[in-house]
């Protein structure tokens, strides 16, 4: 007798939902602008290096690694400060190097950065 009346009760909501108004349409929204490339990066002084001192280019490394950064000639400064002596670390891991060095570079697991200023 539990589940019959159980099964009553089932119905008769599915009942009062079907007997609602139906609710205006929603106008769509206009598409989004498609993204825009962000401008270059300001160049960097002459001489001026950034490079991973450790683990070796193309070195295959299990966690935890440690990675030791050097610069040479520049300083450093967190992610969208835009200076010509001063940026950041962006360490690659299993992901080719991006084709556009004008596109500001994801923040996720394969694309860390270091250097917050």
């Amino acid at each position: 007798m539990l589940k019959f009346g159980a099964l009553l009760i089932g119905c008769g909501l599915l009942v009062a939902c079907g007997q609602q108004e139906a609710a205006a349409p929603v106008p769509a929204r206009p598409p989004a602008a498609p993204p825009t490339a962000a401008a270059p990066p300001p160049p960097a002084p002459a001489g001026a290096m950034a490079y991973i001192i450790e683990p070796a280019d193309g070195a295959r490394v299990t966690s935890p690694v440690r990675v030791v950064f050097g610069l040479k000639g520049i300083g450093v400064a967190p992610a969208g400060v835009d200076r010509n002596d001063a940026g950041h670390h962006h360490l690659l891991v299993d992901a080719p190097m991006p084709s556009n060095l004008g596109v500001p570079i994801a923040n996720d697991e394969q694309h860390r950065h270091f250097g917050s200023g």
